[in-house]
């Protein structure tokens, strides 16, 4: 590691390299060593850097918070970033991705100071403000993303809040005790990914709204058949039996939307409760959605299956969103509670990209001969680039081709696994209390999926009785047409007859013209012993 750190890169606040990588904050060189160009390429490094701290790495700590404008609260990408006040819709200050870097440096530090400045900037910059967002809200949808960076315009969606941001800034929150300068940019429970029985009304009225219609409409045609029979003076048709009303379907709603309801309640009891509480449902929301994004991250659908992408056009977006599935991973990891499926999340990574030695160290849960392997193999050794001609450039770790990226490795991700594989797992402190109060969380996490699942399964129902009323109505319109043709046939002086057993009814044709008969259950005719139909 000795040969890695003699290489590596520091970036001063004016943004120029800093000839004694004593000073200065870790950052990315775009050029080999000891070349005239002097500009730091510090875009990401917020998120490198909260890496490396969370690694043990001093000057990754500190490179992360010097970064924050403790006044206003705004973290920004790098030092040297926040005194030039750069901001730009391309590279916003800050994102989800850098957010995630930040996160790590607040466990590795404790920095509740930092966390409560932080949050407050984020509840008084307001929710995203791209055109999407703004259209959405103006046709009347309350949807109010939080967003990281402070741009004023349209941000282009770069900077507002993904999936596990919420979850993940509740745990910390909690873990913290500034639960409440959390819950003042994510709410309570809106964004820990528990379900809420109000999204459910509207899935409900509609269902609702389509049975009632399909209903509606076979009552009226079995209506209108049997007006038709009493004027022919027929025997009223037999009828298949209707699946239940739309005012039962209605009712049956309400018990399952009640379940949940309490199921939430109960979540929502827990939150409350100091410390114990709040931090273990946010904790649990957190692990699952750091799973379920693992399952999704970097891939693509192909034949009704997700699998993984590992090359082509998209490849190095399908890596790097794996790398930040990792680190969402990364956090939850330095937690040390026994969480099934955590490990099995970071493998499935793994599984994409087999020879990166971070996703090892997280499928395996910390340091071990494999691990060092993968180092060995893609770190440079001592005799790498003797002449000093590679620019100094890559975080390789969220690369698919890590022999091409650690060609052009900036050594700090080297030192980065180097310290990990030598460190192993620095966690955060959590009390026993806590830990033990997960165990009542899982019940009542239990209780809130049993109960979103009913719902789910009962508009499924609603939904496949819906079309088997509209497969009724063509049945029946069939009967209707050709109960109208009697009718006329009647009118014009035809005695038609009916037998009931069969629903065929028999009208006398002139002489030398052939017999007629209508199905009246299928909407058939016969002329002359030849089906005409839909359904001969």
């Amino acid at each position: 590691m000795q040969f890695w750190r003699r290489r590596v890169a520091t970036c001063r606040v004016d943004g120029t390299i800093s000839p004694n990588t004593a000073t200065g904050f870790p950052t990315k060189y775009d050029y080999p060593v000891g070349d005239s160009h002097t500009q730091c390429d510090d875009g990401d490094m917020v998120l490198f850097n909260g890496l490396l701290c969370a690694a043990g790495e001093q000057k990754g700590c500190d490179g992360v918070r010097d970064a924050l404008d403790f006044e206003s609260g705004h973290w920004w990408r790098s030092p040297a970033i926040k005194l030039r006040n750069k901001d730009s819709v391309d590279q916003p200050n800050l994102n989800s991705d850098q957010a995630l870097g930040v996160m790590l440096y607040i466990l590795q530090r404790n920095d509740a100071k930092a966390f409560r400045s932080w949050m407050h900037f984020i509840a008084m910059n307001g929710p995203c403000n791209s055109n999407a967002c703004l259209g959405v809200r103006a046709a009347g949808l309350p949807i109010s993303v939080p967003r990281f960076c402070g741009l004023k315009g349209n941000d282009s969606n770069n900077c507002m809040f993904r999936t596990n941001d919420c979850s993940l800034l509740l745990l910390i929150g909690h873990y913290l005790g500034e639960q409440r300068a959390a819950i003042s940019v994510c709410g309570p429970l809106g964004w820990t990914g528990l379900p809420d029985p109000a999204t459910f009304q509207p899935k409900i009225r509609d269902a609702l709204s389509v049975y009632r219609g399909a209903y509606a409409t076979i009552t009226d045609l079995q209506e209108k058949i049997v007006e038709l029979h009493k004027k022919l003076r027929f025997a009223p048709p037999p009828f298949p039996p209707l699946p239940p009303s739309p005012d039962d379907i209605e009712k049956n709603f309400g018990p399952v939307v009640s379940k949940l309801d309490k199921a939430r309640d109960a979540a929502e009891g827990l939150l409350k409760v100091p410390d114990l509480g709040g931090f273990a449902v946010a904790y649990a929301a957190a692990a699952a959605g750091v799973q379920a994004t693992a399952q999704v991250n970097g891939k693509e659908l192909k034949n009704g299956k997700l699998v993984p992408i590992i090359d082509g056009p998209d490849v190095g977006k399908a890596a790097s969103a794996r790398h930040l599935a990792a680190t969402s991973n990364f956090i939850l990891q330095k937690f040390q509670i026994k969480t099934p499926g955590l490990k099995e999340a970071a493998a499935e990574l793994l599984r994409a990209t087999p020879e990166n030695p971070y996703f090892e160290f997280l499928a395996y849960g910390g340091p071990n001969e494999n691990m060092l392997s993968r180092i060995m193999k893609t770190c440079p050794a001592d005799d790498f680039d003797p002449d000093r001609k590679v620019r100094r450039f890559q975080w390789s770790w969220e690369r698919q081709d890590l022999k091409s990226s650690t060609a052009e490795t900036m050594y700090w991700d080297c030192i980065f696994v180097g310290d990990l594989y030598q460190r192993g797992m620095q966690p955060v402190k959590v009390s026993g209390a806590l830990r033990n109060f997960l165990p009542k969380v899982e019940d009542v996490l239990g209780a809130i999926h049993d109960a979103k699942e009913a719902l789910e399964a009962q508009l499924e129902r609603v939904a496949k009785q819906a079309t088997d009323l509209n497969g009724m109505k063509d049945a029946l319109d069939h009967q209707l047409t050709s109960l109208k043709g009697i009718a006329e046939a009647a009118a014009r002086g035809a005695v038609p007859t009916y037998d009931p057993k069969t629903g065929v009814v028999t009208l006398p044709a002139p002489p030398g013209a052939p017999n007629v008969s209508v199905d009246t259950k299928k909407g058939n005719v016969n002329v002359g012993g030849v089906c005409v139909g839909f359904h001969c």
